[in-house]
């Protein structure tokens, strides 16, 4: 079973071909209702892959209690919350 994780934008589609072939990716940026989705996928995501300009919110953050890493793909790291990542011991990569 492929470690799930949650795609908060879109990606070049090679990236998104990569990590499709690594991990089960739930594409948040296609969710009409984000709450409903996250609520329905939090229990197994262990991983966000996100731009540098979006980052991840303090509530996704939140919305995932497995959470264990964080990845910007791009530059900047400034749109995630570094110190509540360190409060729960979520690494954050570019």
């Amino acid at each position: 079973m492929k470690p799930e994780i949650l795609l908060t934008q879109p990606m070049l589609n090679l990236t998104e071909a990569a990590l499709d072939r690594a991990y089960r990716g739930h594409r948040l940026f296609q969710a009409s209702d984000h709450a409903a989705f996250l609520a329905g996928i939090a229990p197994t995501v262990r991983g966000i892959a996100t731009g540098g300009v979006l980052g991840v919110s303090n509530a996704i953050m939140d919305a995932l209690p497995e959470l264990e890493i964080i990845t910007v793909i791009g530059i900047g790291m400034d749109a995630v919350d570094l110190e509540r990542a360190r409060g729960r011991s979520i690494q954050v990569t570019i």
